[in-house]
C-alpha cells in the first residue's frame, strides 16, 4: 500500500521540484491563485458557446435537430467560435472602442457569407431564396448581402461579446488566448473553410468572387485597426425615465429590418430603393443608439436593446413551435427569454425609474 502510494505522489513530487527549479512568472501565479487563469477559459468557451447559439439557434438559421448533430456542431463552432475569438482579441489587445469592433465584425461576417457559405454569389442558396434573382448586381446577390452581414456582424460578434463581458465583468478589457492559443481559432477557421471546400456545391465561385470578398474583409480590418476608440459612443446627457423602451426598439427595429428586406421582392419596385433602405437600416438604428444611450447606465440599456433584437427571433420560434413548426423551436425561444430575464435580474435586480449601473461602468456625475 506504502509502495502504491508513494508511487502515484512521484509525479507531483516532480513537478514541485520542477517548479522549484523553474519559477512560474509572478503574473501567471497571481492568476493561478485568483482563479483569472480559468476564468479566462470559462470566458473564452461561453464566448464562443453563445455565438453560435445565438447566431444559428435562436435565429432558427439551423434548426434544432440540425443544430445538436455533433459534427455539424463542431462545423458551426469552429466557424463561429474561431471568428468572434479573433475579433475579440482584435480589439482588446489593439485597445479598439465600438467602431472598431462593428468594422472587425462586418470583416468577420464578410469572410463567413462570402467565402465560406458563399451565399453573396450563390443565387440559389437556401436562405437567399428569391433573392438570388431581385437585387443581383455584377454575380453578387447584393441586397442579401447589404442585409444579412450587419445583422450577422451584430449576433455572432458584437452581442456574445458585450454579454460575455457582463457575465466575467474581471476579463473585460483583458484577452482571453495567450498568443499560442490564437491559433487555435485560426486553425478552426481555416479548417470550416476546407471542410465546406469539399462539400456539394450549386455555384462555382470564380476568383474574382474569392478577391473582391477578400479585399473588402481586408479593407474593414484595416479601418478597425485605424479607426480611434471614441469614433463612436453614446451621447446622451442624462439617463431615460425608463429603461423598457431601448428593447422594444430593439425589438422593432429587427422587425422592422426583415420587413424592409422582404418587401422590395413582394412589390416588384427597382432594387435600388431596396438596396438604400438596407443601408439605411443599420445606420439609423446605430445614430438612434448614440443619441439616447446614456453613458452612465450604458450597459444595461444596451443589454435590453439587444435582448430585444434577439427577443424578436426568439418570438417567431415560439410562435412557429406553437404553430405546429420544427420540434424543439418552441423550447429555444422560451429558453432564451429565461436566460435573459435571469441575467437581468442578477445584474439590474430592481428596475426604477432611473435605472442604476452595471458593474464595471462609470458612476453617474454628480450633480452640481
Amino acid at each position: 500500500m506504502r509502495a502504491s502510494a508513494s508511487a502515484a505522489a512521484r509525479p507531483l513530487i516532480e513537478e514541485v521540484e520542477y517548479l522549484g527549479r523553474n519559477p512560474l512568472p509572478n503574473a501567471l501565479l497571481e492568476g493561478r491563485a485568483n482563479g483569472f487563469v480559468d476564468e479566462r477559459g470559462n470566458a473564452a468557451w461561453t464566448l464562443a458557446l453563445l455565438s453560435v447559439t445565438l447566431s444559428e439557434l435562436v435565429t432558427a438559421s439551423t434548426l434544432p435537430r440540425g443544430f445538436y448533430n455533433p459534427l455539424f456542431f463542431l462545423l458551426l463552432l469552429g466557424m463561429y467560435g474561431g471568428g468572434v475569438l479573433l475579433v475579440r482579441e482584435f480589439v482588446v489587445r489593439l485597445h479598439k472602442g465600438p467602431a472598431s469592433l462593428i468594422a472587425a465584425g462586418l470583416a468577420y461576417a464578410v469572410l463567413e457569407e462570402a467565402l465560406v457559405l458563399r451565399s453573396w454569389f450563390d443565387p440559389n442558396y437556401p436562405n437567399v431564396q428569391g433573392l438570388g434573382w431581385y437585387g443581383r448586381v455584377f454575380e453578387v446577390n447584393a441586397l442579401w448581402a447589404l442585409w444579412v452581414t450587419p445583422l450577422l456582424a451584430l449576433i455572432s460578434t458584437a452581442i456574445p461579446i458585450f454579454l460575455t463581458d457582463l457575465l466575467f465583468p474581471e476579463i473585460r478589457g483583458k484577452p482571453l488566448l495567450g498568443r499560442r492559443a490564437l491559433l487555435f481559432p485560426a486553425v478552426s477557421l481555416a479548417a470550416v473553410f476546407g471542410v465546406t471546400r469539399l462539400l456539394p456545391q450549386t455555384y462555382a465561385t470564380g476568383p474574382i468572387e474569392y478577391a473582391f470578398a477578400a479585399v473588402l474583409a481586408a479593407a474593414l480590418v484595416g479601418a478597425a485597426y485605424k479607426l480611434p476608440r471614441g469614433a463612436i459612443g453614446p451621447r446622451a446627457t442624462a439617463p431615460p425615465r425608463r429603461a423598457w423602451p431601448f428593447m422594444i426598439f430593439g425589438g422593432v427595429w429587427c422587425a422592422l429590418d426583415f420587413f424592409l428586406y422582404s418587401l422590395g421582392p413582394a412589390l416588384g419596385y427597382h432594387p435600388i430603393f431596396s438596396v438604400l433602405m438596407m443601408v439605411a437600416a443599420p445606420t439609423v438604428g446605430l445614430i438612434v443608439l448614440q443619441r439616447f444611450l446614456p453613458p452612465a447606465t450604458l450597459q444595461q440599456h444596451l443589454f435590453l436593446f439587444f435582448v430585444g433584437v434577439m427577443g424578436f427571433f426568439a418570438a417567431m420560434d415560439i410562435l412557429r413551435g406553437l404553430a405546429g413548426g420544427p420540434l424543439g423551436l418552441l423550447g429555444v425561444g422560451i429558453g432564451f427569454m429565461i436566460f435573459a430575464t435571469a441575467i437581468y435580474r442578477d445584474l439590474w435586480p430592481a428596475d426604477g425609474k432611473v435605472p442604476s449601473a452595471a458593474p464595471g461602468s462609470p458612476p453617474p456625475p454628480a450633480a452640481s
